[in-house]
């Protein structure tokens, strides 16, 4: 009987559970190839994807490149501008103050002539005084000697 027992079990299991594997195994092998046939579209979904996304970041880079190099060559004539208009008002900052210079020079000038001329006139005062004081004294001393004595005109001034 133990024979019969596995024989039976045997023959249920080929002819129940055995089929049902089969059946299983032939349904994971539809379900298999499903599966990579979706990996393989989705794999090259991804592929183009990548691709896509590549040609759209070269063409962000190039455009951030070009819009880059505007603003460079924009601020490079800005620089320029601004270097012109620095150096047109240091030339004309120059020139006025060469002007105020030059103005001063010519007062200072003057001045120093007019107190040449000033000194000169009053050292010029200042000996006809002593040579007026020499003549003076000169002619005290001779109406002195002479007996004379001050002049009228002398003392009736002092």
């Amino acid at each position: 009987m133990p024979m019969s027992v596995i024989e039976d079990a045997r023959k249920v299991f080929q002819d129940v559970v055995a089929p049902e594997i089969k059946s299983l195994n032939t349904r994971m092998d539809g379900l298999e190839k499903t599966v990579d046939a979706r990996l393989e579209t989705m794999s090259t979904r991804i592929a183009g994807l990548e691709r896509e996304m590549s040609l759209r970041l070269a063409a962000v880079e190039e455009k951030a490149e070009s819009r880059h190099e505007l603003i460079l060559a924009r601020l490079e004539t800005f620089a320029s501008k601004v270097d012109a208009r620095f150096e047109a008002v240091t030339a004309r900052s120059d020139a006025r103050f060469e002007a105020v210079i030059a103005r001063f020079d010519a007062r200072f000038e003057a001045l120093e002539a007019r107190m040449t001329a000033d000194r000169n006139e009053i050292l010029r005062a200042i000996d006809t005084d002593k040579r007026l004081a020499s003549l003076e004294s000169l002619q005290l001393a001779s109406r002195s000697k002479t007996g004379l004595g001050p002049s009228r005109r002398q003392s009736g001034s002092k």
